[in-house]
């Protein structure tokens, strides 16, 4: 079987998916369409191997079609959800979004990794640098059994914010920060990091 993995990228309207584009470009093996959110169509959706849901403006409720393929596809191949696309799968499981005291907009938070099993953010060194861009964030009270917290950033005046996020047994990761932005320290391992899942997924 051929090693390199097709993703789809599903553009939630927002310009952080072409830094996004960048970092896919210099992964080894493998391929990508962009998909923009409105000309979803789970009819006709191009083969894939796994998917990428990006950042975006508002809440995920403002973006149906992405609340539709995540019912179709969780479970099936790989998600990563990215900022928007994180807290779209969160509320998918069933969690609940929470308003920040201040929102955080080109934000440098440290990471603090609390799963060096996890496949996406075990391998990244607590302390990492992150960039965040968002005034809403998943409860992490309020996460199902089978979601599990993997990382965290605990911002003076701000308190403990979920971070990141997998499936306990389903192929399902997710970010609340921006691993493509310029902020963010080992950004590219990341995307690696879900394109090996990928990969062991398929096989």
């Amino acid at each position: 079987m051929a090693s390199t993995v097709h993703l789809l990228v599903i553009d939630n309207r927002d310009s952080f998916v072409y830094n996004v584009v960048e970092l896919l470009r210099s992964l080894p093996e493998l391929t990508f369409e962009v998909i923009p959110e409105g000309e979803l169509e789970l009819s006709s959706l191009p083969e894939h191997d796994g998917l990428i849901l990006s950042p975006g403006p508002g809440v995920p409720s403002e973006f149906p079609r992405m609340q539709a393929l995540i019912r179709a596809e969780a479970g099936v191949k790989p998600i990563l959800g990215i900022c928007l696309g994180h807290q779209a799968l969160a509320e998918h499981y069933g969690a609940t979004l929470v308003q920040l005291p201040a929102p955080r907009h080109g934000h440098a938070s440290a990471l603090e990794v609390i799963d060096p099993t996890d496949s996406l953010v075990g391998a990244i060194p607590t302390g990492s640098l992150v960039g965040r861009y968002h005034s809403w964030a998943v409860d992490e009270a309020s996460l199902p059994s089978c979601l599990v917290p993997t990382a965290y950033c605990a911002d003076a005046g701000e308190g403990r914010v979920l971070m990141a996020m997998r499936h306990r047994t389903e192929p399902v990761w997710s970010v609340q920060f921006h691993p493509e932005s310029m902020i963010s320290e080992h950004g590219r391992a990341y995307l690696l990091a879900f394109a090996t899942a990928v990969r062991a997924w398929r096989r």
